[in-house]
């Protein structure tokens, strides 16, 4: 994979992040959206595997899927990265935009805690959550109350319209057809050597709004670094 590619492509984003010109929409459909997965620029039909995969495991069609971040893009997004290059130990993200999956899962969800009355502590991606303890008054401890980090999460993200796979119960399978989780993982793994993340988001709305607003971030911190820099 080109370092040149990745290069070219982050400094048209940058430069087009930083223009006047350009409303955020636009950016996020140019550079998010429309653009060509770096991952898959040397094998475009790696992309015919990775969807096949995806609708056998999730029923989904084509359309409503989309790999996202430094697969996507060639880099990462995120501050703490510091548009940090694509590379071999990279994951490919993906999100499922459907609106009958997310209700599907959050139904399913509801059912498999028992109205959501099941509290569950680890994942298998965040063995070691943080436990928050609540009560309505703060001096009484007998009333108080403890979530823990992974279902806390969970219901922040659904608010948000985004059902975060890795904070789910272990136990819970999300994929369809009779299909696992585990198994979409491994074969993720076998075909194209990298690892798997996934979110599933009820509609383009939340979809949309949560890049519009990373981008805004972006954009303003990029403005405030020039700033300082003069």
């Amino acid at each position: 994979m080109s370092k040149e590619e990745i290069n070219a492509r982050r400094d048209s984003f940058r430069t087009d992040l930083y223009s006047s010109t350009h409303n955020i929409e636009w950016i996020f459909h140019k550079h998010i959206i429309n653009k060509s997965p770096y991952v898959f620029l040397e094998n475009p039909d790696k992309e015919h595997e990775l969807a096949k995969l995806v609708q056998e495991y999730f029923n989904v069609n084509y359309k409503d899927f989309i790999i996202i971040g430094s697969a996507q893009l060639g880099y990462s997004l995120s501050p703490v990265k510091n548009y940090k290059d694509f590379d071999a130990k990279s994951d490919i993200d993906l999100a499922i935009i459907d609106s009958k999956l997310f209700m599907d899962l959050k139904q399913e969800l509801y059912d498999f805690t028992d109205g959501l009355r099941t509290d569950w502590i680890e994942t298998v991606f965040h063995p070691n959550p943080r436990m928050y303890i609540y009560s309505k008054d703060i001096h009484k401890t007998e009333d108080q109350r403890v979530i823990y980090e992974n279902q806390f999460s969970y219901y922040k993200y659904l608010s948000k319209g985004w059902f975060r796979a890795d904070y789910k119960p272990n136990e819970f399978e999300i994929c369809r057809n009779g299909k696992r989780f585990i198994d979409f993982q491994r074969e993720i793994h076998t075909v194209f050597d990298r690892k798997i993340g996934l979110a599933i988001y009820e509609n383009w709305f939340f979809f949309m709004n949560y890049h519009i607003k990373n981008l805004e971030m972006l954009k303003l911190r990029m403005r405030v670094e020039t700033d300082v820099a003069k």
